[in-house]
């Protein structure tokens, strides 16, 4: 750039910068060595770059102020800032060793703010059979509590019935070496925990949703 460096140096001595000369040096006439320095071919249309009026150069050249990225901009963020390719969505089937139970389970990532991971549990049906009664999950922390998301759909009690319940638990309280534990309503309607439990809290990351969907819990 061929600048006008009296005019420069008077430019920048204005408020808001207050700019020595020594400043104006490092910051608008040095030039920084390439063997120093990631760098590209000369972008104009940087948000880096400083704007200026034409007064400043001796052949009346400027730059207008940049409020966007430019594609070279986002390039090199890229390089410096890797954003990690999120895992693709999981899917499957879990079977509770329980009166042929089937929970069909879906994950998904990136799908909640990074520091949570959502709970979801909900009736489903196989064929025309819908399953109905009393389902939990118990989701282990590490305070060596749990949370219990529940689902009902045949109390008498109409506020107590919900065919589908959420929860979102901050995902460093966790207790990723235990289990999710499975619960449903048995004989004369008890609430019975089941032996089976799902290792998958280790597998997990923050952002994620579990989505479970109680599809069988008979055999007949």
């Amino acid at each position: 750039m061929n600048w006008d460096k009296e005019k420069v140096y008077a430019y920048y001595a204005l408020p808001p910068n207050n700019w020595s000369h020594d400043i104006v040096d490092n910051n608008i006439f040095v030039k920084y060595a390439t063997t120093t320095t990631n760098y590209s071919t000369y972008d104009r249309l940087s948000i880096m770059h400083y704007q200026f009026p034409p007064e400043l150069t001796v052949d009346g050249k400027s730059t207008p102020a940049n409020y966007n990225f430019s594609a070279t901009d986002q390039q090199y963020a890229r390089l410096v800032y890797p954003f990690p390719t999120l895992p693709p969505n999981a899917s499957g089937t879990l079977k509770t060793g329980d009166d042929c139970d089937e929970i069909d389970f879906l994950i998904q990532y990136g799908v909640v703010p990074d520091k949570l991971i959502e709970f979801k549990l909900e009736y489903g049906q196989t064929g025309t059979k819908k399953v109905s009664w009393w389902k939990q999950i118990a989701l282990p922390k590490s305070n060596n509590q749990e949370t219990l998301l529940y689902i009902l759909n045949n109390s008498l009690i109409v506020n107590e019935n919900k065919t589908t319940a959420t929860v979102q638990i901050p995902f460093t309280e966790m207790n990723k070496s235990k289990g999710i534990g499975f619960w449903k309503a048995k004989v004369l309607g008890v609430h019975t925990p089941l032996a089976y439990k799902w290792n998958i809290l280790h597998s997990l990351r923050g952002g994620c949703r579990i989505t479970l969907v109680w599809k069988k819990d008979s055999c007949l």
